[in-house]
């Protein structure tokens, strides 16, 4: 997915702006599929357990294996399972018993055989209502749900990857119904509600969720998207910043956030955090096209050139990245290499915007036919698309007058000769 196109004008968003935002959200969806997919694993058969029946089903995450946990109220289940009994059976942190994870199973062991002290749990763990905390020797905790509810996540997930938003919507409203204390159920109906356009419900889940957890960055950078497509710039700015100020190393707060200082004409903010962004990851090609690209709309195409260069050498089959230096080479006027570029643009991926601007190029060296040819080009990809339509009907025009003989003047013949028998 692109991060920078040109702006189309009187037409549409800038399609780079709604790249960066659509990108932070889908790497918010997965970081969150991905934690729900570790704490949520499938269900194996049981080992053998007391005379009890499992009242509700948590998950164990396999890094734990080998290392000693305590229990409030757990027994052993199927490999990578824990499973609160009815009856309490199990052991409260630092009593006389303690589990230990082997081959991904617990094991009840005697307290007196732990008797290597490093050996002792370093993880305790809390049953609280449908949610199993997992806290470590820092304090530190991760949270493990149970089966009902990540049904109803991962129910509305799918739901949501076949575009169904309604049932997405519908699925994660039930997990918000089996606990309306977890933050994932608000983030999942927020990106459902964002994929359905309507964004004031998607704010309204975002909030609920940063109010649950708010010192998540994913919480603000998700949310500022929402703002982004409300057009609420400032907002969705001070949502990012925060996301910055909660963690300085933030890539895509500094991504999302240079976006919106671009699409405001605030070129210097967008250079400055853009360089942020960089600073993080020097290897990042899309990152050195994306200031390259604020260093032209700035006007200063020598620097935006150096950029791209550079992004080109660290990549250099990605067609945006040609068309942004294709760009730059225009506003130099150099035509010619502005041409190359938009071709192999065109080459790597046909797009609307790499056909009109190359047409431009060809109408500033007067080779009118090759501009028409490609505004029509770029019109079957977008036949709505303001600067091929605009574009095309001047280079006709250019053409034809171009094609048309001049009429003689009136009178014509040598004017020497008027007047002579």
């Amino acid at each position: 997915m692109k991060f920078r196109t040109r702006k189309k004008a009187k037409m549409r968003a800038k399609p780079a702006a709604v790249a960066a935002i659509v990108i932070a959200v889908a790497i918010v969806a997965i970081i969150m599929v991905a934690v729900l997919f570790t704490s949520c694993g499938g269900k194996a058969s049981k080992a053998a357990l007391p005379a009890a029946e499992p009242e509700i089903a948590f998950t164990l995450p396999e890094e734990l294996t080998g290392r000693w946990v305590s229990f409030s109220g757990a027994a052993i289940g199927g490999p990578g399972e824990i499973e609160l009994l009815r009856d309490g059976s199990g052991t409260a942190y630092g009593e006389a018993v303690a589990w230990k994870v082997i081959n991904s199973r617990l094991v009840l062991l005697p307290r007196d055989e732990c008797v290597d002290e490093g050996d002792m749990p370093s993880h305790a763990y809390r049953v609280d209502g449908i949610r199993l905390m997992v806290v470590n020797e820092d304090g530190d905790s991760g949270l493990y749900v149970k089966k009902e509810y990540a049904d109803a996540i991962l129910n509305g997930k799918a739901y949501m990857n076949n575009g169904d938003y309604d049932s997405a919507v519908a699925g994660f409203t039930e997990a918000i119904r089996l606990d309306s204390g977890l933050a994932a159920g608000y983030y999942f109906r927020g990106l459902a509600y964002h994929d359905k356009k309507d964004y004031d419900s998607a704010v309204a889940d975002f909030t609920e969720a940063v109010r649950l957890e708010p010192e998540s960055t994913d919480g603000y950078l998700i949310r500022g998207a929402a703002y982004y497509e409300k057009k609420d710039y400032d907002s969705a700015i001070a949502d990012f910043t925060e996301s910055i100020r909660l963690d300085p190393a933030c890539e895509r707060g500094y991504m999302c956030r240079s976006e919106i200082y671009l699409e405001k004409k605030e070129y210097d903010s967008a250079i400055a955090d853009i360089t942020q962004w960089i600073e993080a990851d020097r290897r990042n090609a899309t990152a050195y096209n994306q200031r390259g690209w604020a260093y032209c709309l700035k006007g200063e195409f020598d620097l935006g050139l150096e950029d791209l260069d550079t992004a080109l050498g660290l990549n250099n089959e990605v067609h945006y990245i040609y068309h942004s230096r294709g760009y730059a080479y225009s506003g130099k006027k150099e035509y010619d290499k502005a041409i190359a570029d938009f071709t192999e643009s065109i080459r790597l991926e046909p797009t609307d915007e790499a056909y009109s601007d190359r047409g431009k190029a060809y109408m500033e060296k007067g080779d009118y036919a090759a501009a028409v040819a490609d505004f029509n080009s770029a019109l079957e990809i977008s036949p709505d698309y303001a600067d091929a339509v605009e574009g095309l009907e001047k280079a006709k025009g250019l053409l034809e007058s171009k094609a048309t003989p001049k009429k003689p003047a009136s009178g014509g013949g040598n004017p020497k000769q008027k007047g002579k028998p």
